[in-house]
């Protein structure tokens, strides 16, 4: 008989587990299935810094304390720049589904912004978020 999965801790470590392994695995007696990158979830945020403080968000980005990473569901982060516009930041964030996504996403924001440098400004309406459906690799 298969244990139930009570401990916090224990679920992180299976996540952490399941990010490596491209196929099926068992843990304990229990079954999980591996990541499904096909059916990837991926959202696309963006928004354009209007007081010169690009380094210092950028400075944050690279010191985040990482909470997103062992939020059920999420497969990993990527921040990037466009060269022509430096004050432009994009957030890609990939996920198992939309659901996973939705449920972080609800609940993140106090915990993620902390982070956010004093004093940032950004450009009226322009942070914005799209969601995308990973077709290839």
């Amino acid at each position: 008989m298969s244990k139930p999965f009570n401990n916090e801790i224990r679920k992180t470590e299976i996540f952490t587990i399941r990010k490596r392994f491209s196929q099926d695995f068992e843990v304990e007696g229990q079954r999980f299935p591996a990541f499904r990158s096909e059916n990837m979830f991926i959202a696309l945020s963006t928004f354009t810094i209007a007081n010169d403080m690009a380094p210092e968000v950028k400075q944050a980005f690279r010191d985040r304390p990482h909470l997103v990473d062992n939020a059920p569901g999420f497969e990993r982060m990527e921040v990037i720049c466009p060269h022509d516009e430096p004050n432009e930041i994009w957030l890609i964030t990939y996920w198992t589904d939309q659901s996973s996504y939705e449920v972080w996403h609800k609940n993140h924001l106090r915990e993620s912004h902390s982070q956010i440098p004093k004093g940032l400004k950004l450009v009226p309406r322009s942070a914005k978020v799209r969601f995308f459906e990973h077709v290839s690799k």
